[in-house]
């Protein structure tokens, strides 16, 4: 989903979390990339960026999100043609490609 605005999620209480962003081709995620936080870190993705869901990795689940209100929407929704794997090994950044036939939803 690229958004309009930024949006920061800080983790509560301060766990670590899974992070994963896309670059852009021709308006759709093209490289994917996934990172995880370090315990207690928030993230503030910069507009435009394409992101997958919040994806906590401990209980409890729960985040303060900063994002814009307004009347238009502000972020794109896309389904992927395919779904995507995160090895075991969080901590060190992965990257793949996507399809070039993927779907917008």
């Amino acid at each position: 989903m690229p958004s309009s605005s930024t949006h920061a999620f800080i983790p509560l209480p301060a766990n670590l979390f899974l992070v994963i962003v896309a670059t852009e081709r021709e308006r759709q995620p093209e490289k994917v990339r996934s990172f995880s936080t370090a315990p207690g870190q928030g993230i503030n993705l910069l507009r435009n960026t394409w992101h997958g869901v919040l994806t906590p990795l401990f209980e409890p689940r729960l985040f303060a999100v900063i994002d814009r209100i307004g009347a238009t929407p502000n972020l794109k929704q896309h389904r992927l043609a395919a779904a995507l794997a995160v090895s075991d090994d969080l901590l060190v950044a992965s990257e793949t490609t996507l399809p070039s036939t993927s779907v917008v939803a």
